[in-house]
């Protein structure tokens, strides 16, 4: 099956040094975006309005007055951008923040290439889901927060749900191709779910599923992707992570759900849960989303087989329960 190109977003660098300019400008083409530069405030100003800017990385240190003002007008112009402060200045973070809205992508740190890459492609995949064409664009865009929510999260734990996944997925896993660097995804079911909800009761169940997914996002990076697969099974995508690096992840997942205690009692003497873990890498066991999923799932059942509470790595043995506290 032919897969469709995928058109990369426009980025401005608004950067007065010329190697760092240089140095975020090579990374960027890299990737395969489209690079615009400004050296000065009033430049990317210009830029901005002659062209479609999808995100903005600057350098704001020293430059907190014109940070404020910078911001203000791409804001007027376009309410969508992504903006990415570089900076270690504790006056200029602050400036910042004054303008800080919910969505926004502020980076407060000195350059760090790979989080930044990271982070962008994040940022922008979520703006490309808030997009849409339709004629009457003016009357969602007042409730457009409430749509793009509605249309790639789970209702019950507000995670991604099962829909955007997919489609996250299919994109990053030719990213990975394309730019030859790896990517793993975790597969995850509670373990006798079924029962812990008989005994517990559906509305306690729907609650430990929220618990549960708040420790997934408290224990995974700003970076990763994670999602509710359905049910009580869920799915970690983890970008430019090796199969051994994966594996110490859903090691470290495993040990923080097992250590809980869930139910009517919670910390007091609740039920402690166990999951089962599959996991699976890009290029290793798949080049396709479809097959990815299909290897991480079958590793997955494959640590229910062998007693539950375990994690399994396609192709590889179990890792071996650690005692618990």
């Amino acid at each position: 099956m032919k897969i469709a190109k995928i058109s990369m977003p426009r980025v401005l660098i608004i950067e007065d040094n010329p190697q760092i300019e240089k140095l975020l400008s090579d990374c960027l083409k890299a990737e395969g975006y489209e690079v615009e530069v400004a050296r000065t405030f009033p430049a990317a100003i210009k830029r901005v309005s002659e062209n479609n800017i999808e995100a903005i990385i600057a350098n704001f240190d020293g430059k907190s007055a014109n940070a404020l003002e910078v911001i203000k007008k791409v804001r007027k112009m376009n309410d969508e951008v992504a903006v990415f402060a570089i900076t270690a200045t504790t006056t200029v973070r602050e400036a910042c923040k004054s303008l800080k809205r919910k969505d926004d992508k502020y980076r407060f740190e000195p350059i760090n290439i790979k989080e930044m890459r990271l982070v962008l492609s994040k940022a922008l995949d979520e703006a490309y889901m808030s997009k849409t064409d339709s004629p009457d664009r003016c009357k969602r865009c007042m409730d457009k927060e409430f749509y793009k929510k509605l249309s790639i999260s789970d209702g019950l734990t507000g995670l991604y749900n099962n829909i955007y996944l997919k489609e996250y997925l299919e994109r990053e896993v030719i990213r990975a191709e394309r730019y030859k660097r790896d990517l793993s995804l975790i597969m995850m079911d509670i373990d006798n779910f079924k029962e812990f909800n008989d005994e517990e009761g559906h509305l306690v169940g729907d609650e430990t599923l929220k618990v549960v997914a708040k420790a997934l996002m408290s224990s995974t990076r700003n970076v990763d992707f994670v999602a509710r697969y359905g049910g009580e099974e869920f799915a970690i995508v983890l970008p430019e992570t090796a199969k051994a690096d994966a594996a110490c992840v859903a090691t470290r997942l495993r040990e923080t759900i097992g250590n809980r205690h869930f139910g009517i009692h919670g910390k007091d003497g609740g039920m402690r849960l166990t999951i089962s873990l599959g996991l699976a890498s890009c290029p290793d066991d798949a080049f396709t989303a479809t097959e990815l999923i299909d290897k991480a799932d079958k590793a997955m059942y494959k640590a229910k087989e062998l007693g539950k509470d375990k994690v399994c790595v396609f192709g590889q043995r179990t890792t071996p329960i650690k005692e618990r506290n």
